[in-house]
């Protein structure tokens, strides 16, 4: 059994299966369903932004599932009263597609950083990630 945890799969494995993510405001961590696991909304991640600004945190990418349908408008006030960076428009059909079942597989998850990102399960349930 493995002794760490990829952020991008662990959201996409609660994404997909319709499992409930939400935000404490008060923490700025995200919880997950039915686990005791809580991660912070600024935990790295491994998903290149297209136009080579970095990557994205755990935050950015589910706010934009959590807010797929919403308006542009909308979205950018809920991210700015957040604190959670944008996804920008060109990426968000393929985070969407990926993360709901629809591509398998994304060349925007970079293999090289991936390792840096893994967050170990003895820290997730002891409470202390990064």
């Amino acid at each position: 059994m493995s002794e760490t945890i990829d952020p991008i799969m662990f959201l996409k494995d609660f994404v997909s299966q319709g499992r409930k993510v939400d935000i404490n405001r008060k923490t700025n961590e995200l919880e997950f369903e039915t686990t005791s696991i809580r991660l912070p909304i600024d935990t790295a991640t491994a998903w290149k932004r297209r136009d080579g600004k970095g990557f994205y945190s755990l935050g950015s990418l589910w706010l934009i599932l959590h807010m797929k349908d919403a308006k542009g408008s909308d979205y950018s006030r809920e991210a700015n009263k957040l604190n959670i960076p944008l996804v920008v428009f060109t990426d968000k059909k393929e985070i969407v597609d990926y993360f709901s079942g629809l591509l398998r597989e994304s060349s925007m998850i970079q293999a090289s950083v991936r390792a840096q990102t893994l967050l170990r399960k003895a820290d997730i349930k002891s409470g202390k990630v990064l």
